[in-house]
């Protein structure tokens, strides 16, 4: 997620910034919901760089739970194909495994974009 952090080493140059309290406390605070030293966010920000905030437990729990969704979409299509059910329309069942998997992608903040992993299997 994101470039590795840079070694003290490797960060040689200090830069003075002059903040006022409320706005110390305010940057603080965006820093920790990015799970990032200030002084990296801050960096970040300077550069325009990508800052990755991420997922909430709540997202990464209903990526769980429609994690499980797909599998099943997958197993019905299995059956499908396999001639075990009958009446249901296979593609149907691959748009949505397809749907899921986008659903999947946008509660961790992922635009679809991305190469797949695992095969693009959910």
């Amino acid at each position: 997620m994101g470039n590795k952090l840079l070694s003290s080493a490797e960060l040689r140059k200090r830069f003075d910034l002059y903040l006022t309290d409320d706005e110390r406390a305010a940057l603080e605070i965006k820093a920790r919901a990015a799970c990032l030293p200030t002084s990296t966010f801050l960096r970040r920000v300077a550069l325009k760089k990508k800052i990755e905030t991420p997922p909430t437990e709540i997202s990464r729990s209903q990526y769980a739970e429609l994690a499980r969704v797909g599998s099943n979409l997958n197993q019905i299509a299995a059956a499908i194909n396999a001639g075990k059910a009958h009446g249901i329309d296979v593609d149907v069942i691959h748009e949505l495994a397809t749907q899921v998997r986008l659903v999947r992608l946008l509660l961790i903040g992922a635009t679809g974009d991305e190469p797949a992993q695992n095969g693009g299997t959910s």
